[in-house]
């Protein structure tokens, strides 16, 4: 294909695809751009054998995965050369791309062009972010100690980022760390000294499942295949007593189940596990944790003595691909205090845009344009647009008359502007609210999926799509018809002036500590999670 010569400041898509049909196969590279709102190929397609960018030519996890000196020299020149892209660099892998979400693209590229780079993924409706408080839920898993190391890194990171969150952010930060025994003990002495946080005891871990019950079975799979009790969710989300958080951090060693990335945490916070006793928490896992705390942002750490730093791009690639809040990955060996990653959370945070779109090595996300359409030099190409299937991750609405009839009820979903203003100066929103948004994301996402379909779908399916795609928009006007400032200020006792009575002490729960929450929220010990039953009946 011929090149088009460049001219004005148009927004850059590196756009991947993996071509399967050579003996070894290939990745094309090509940089387009889309002036005047046509698309246009700068310079000539890059097309490598996978072997060049580390991966092999056979099935199974990808181990030293890099990005070519001919890609790098095709890439950079264009965005040093032209480098009024105050959006960056777009990076869009074409699904199905196997392994290619593990290779390190931005930590190769952006130190050469100095821009942001983020990662498309499959065009969702735009996560509504509800709240003025930007909280922070901090998991964080440590291989066992090793005597010859002298001392852990996870005290010592944790502490760390969150002076930076603080110092990125401002006062309107609220963390809450859930850590293991180990790190928790290290963060007992830490934390006083780098800003305040609430450190959840983690002796109540053990009666957590049993006190605030919030899934069904509270098992994981182990290595071994067989299941073992996991108690950090019902901990996680009973600590949190009934209020959502706008984040979901978590920070722990992965490897490969086969093909499979997974994270490997103890079953058990206060043990210290040997990692051939410690159990499977895959994506699906985490896109439920985030869930569930009403997370709209979940961001995945690569720590410092990681076995498998592989593993964790791809869950956070896959997780981030079909997402449709923001999502990032952090190389802890590469931002060790947390600043860049302080910086994305400040970026997510400011909802005028002010700060500058995540630019570091150390990262990367993925992002909806929409989310950031006002720095964009120019409108996102329309996702239902001709020729567009490779951006959107699906075939174009407008192929289906079927999916044509469900455009109405799907537009009425997700209406995250108005959600969001409701809870715009709330300084705590009820998990119940947070999760259902999630949950109606995560549907209308999965049924603008299934009904972009080429043609005609069978009349059962057709019934089935319409009948979910009015039960959401049914399901979206039942949420507005509550009042949303009188719930707040009435029913949890939470009012537009709230401050967090701890926001500049440190948080260390005791064993004998009452939450004054408790009273200030309204939430009683026995206090059930409305989004709970709500979200097992669906799965049941």
């Amino acid at each position: 294909m011929d090149g088009e010569p460049y001219s004005g400041s148009h927004m850059a898509v590196l756009r991947v695809r993996l071509d399967l049909v050579p003996t070894v196969p290939e990745v094309v590279t090509e940089l387009v751009g889309y002036p005047h709102g046509e698309e246009h190929t700068y310079g000539y397609p890059v097309r490598l054998p996978v072997t060049d960018y580390g991966l092999s030519a056979e099935s199974g996890p990808p181990t030293g995965a890099v990005v070519p000196a001919k890609l790098l020299d095709a890439v950079v020149p264009f965005m040093t050369e032209h480098p009024g892209h105050s959006s960056g660099l777009w990076l869009r892998l074409v699904p199905p791309y196997g392994h290619l979400g593990a290779i390190p693209w931005e930590r190769e590229i952006v130190p050469r062009i100095w821009q942001p780079m983020i990662r498309v993924p499959d065009l969702l409706p735009v996560a509504a972010d509800l709240g003025r408080v930007w909280s922070v839920a901090i998991v964080v898993h440590e291989l066992p100690h090793r005597e010859e190391r002298g001392i852990l890194w996870a005290p010592w990171y944790v502490a760390s980022f969150i002076k930076m969150l603080h110092r990125a952010i401002g006062s309107g930060v609220a963390a809450h760390v859930f850590a293991d025994g180990v790190t928790y003990e290290g963060l007992r002495r830490l934390l006083p000294e780098y800003g305040p946080a609430h450190l959840y005891p983690v002796a109540d871990s053990e009666t957590a499942g049993q006190d605030h019950p919030v899934s069904e079975a509270a098992w994981a799979e182990s290595p071994a295949g067989l299941p073992s009790p996991f108690l950090w969710a019902d901990w996680i989300a009973s600590s949190l007593r009934g209020e959502a958080v706008r984040a979901l951090y978590v920070l722990a060693p992965a490897t490969f189940d086969g093909d499979r990335p997974v994270l490997t945490m103890g079953p058990d916070p206060q043990q210290p596990t040997d990692p051939d006793d410690s159990v499977y928490v895959t994506a699906e896992d985490l896109r439920q944790l985030a869930n569930r705390l009403g997370a709209s942002t979940l961001c995945l750490g690569s720590p410092e003595d990681n076995p498998c730093d592989a593993a964790t791009r791809l869950l956070a690639d896959a997780l981030g691909q079909h997402r449709a809040g923001p999502t990032f990955y952090s190389d802890l060996r590469v931002d060790p205090d947390g600043a860049a990653l302080a910086g994305a959370h400040a970026f997510l945070n400011d909802p005028a845009r002010l700060d500058p779109i995540p630019r570091d090595p150390s990262l990367f996300g993925h992002l909806q344009p929409r989310h950031v359409q006002a720095l964009l030099d120019e409108p996102w190409p329309d996702p239902d647009g001709p020729d567009q299937s490779w951006l959107t991750g699906r075939t174009s609405m407008g192929d289906s008359a079927t999916s044509q009839e469900l455009v109405p009820a799907f537009d009425a979903v997700p209406d995250t502007e108005r959600i969001s203003d409701q809870y715009a100066g709330g300084a705590a929103v009820p998990t119940w609210v947070a999760a259902t948004e999630r949950y109606l994301e995560t549907k209308a996402a999965k049924l603008l999926e299934a009904a972009s379909i080429p043609g005609e779908t069978p009349p059962m399916k057709q019934a089935f799509d319409r009948g979910m795609a009015w039960a959401l928009s049914d399901l979206r006007r039942l949420t507005q018809v509550q009042d949303y400032e009188d719930l707040r200020a009435h029913t949890l006792g939470v009012e537009d002036d709230y401050e967090d009575p701890h926001s500049d002490t440190l948080w260390v729960e005791d064993d004998d500590y009452e939450d004054p929450r408790a009273h200030t929220l309204g939430v009683e010990e026995d206090y059930a999670q409305p989004e709970e039953d709500y979200l097992r009946s669906e799965e049941e």
